[in-house]
């Protein structure tokens, strides 16, 4: 093969592969655009006056016992994303916890 050839290929599979990551990207951006917004309307419905209270919210979302010290203090680190020490990672609500502590407190609403 000549070099312009081989150029060509190049090129075009790094076309491919750059209009991919940009999908993916743009998919990822409006995930996290919808998570963060999730957890501020989580976040804001603890504030206030009669606000329901974190620890019956983990009970209702099922994700621990009311008085389990250990299920509270994650769902608390969950809760305000906070930083892993050991691990350097971010504790976060995957989506089917958000969904369910956001059901709990709709529940806990009414």
């Amino acid at each position: 093969m000549d070099k312009f050839t081989i150029k060509t290929m190049l090129a075009e599979a790094l076309k491919v592969f750059l209009n991919e990551e940009e999908k993916e990207s743009g998919e990822e951006k409006k995930t996290k655009k919808r998570s963060d917004a999730e957890y501020a309307e989580i976040l804001n419905s603890f504030k206030g006056l009669g606000s329901p209270n974190q620890a019956d919210i983990m009970q209702l979302a099922g994700l621990g016992k009311k008085g389990d010290k250990t299920a509270e203090s994650l769902f608390s680190k969950k809760l305000y994303k906070k930083k892993n020490k050991e691990t350097g990672s971010v504790y976060m609500f995957n989506d089917e916890e958000r969904a369910s502590v956001t059901k709990a407190i709709n529940t806990a609403k009414k």
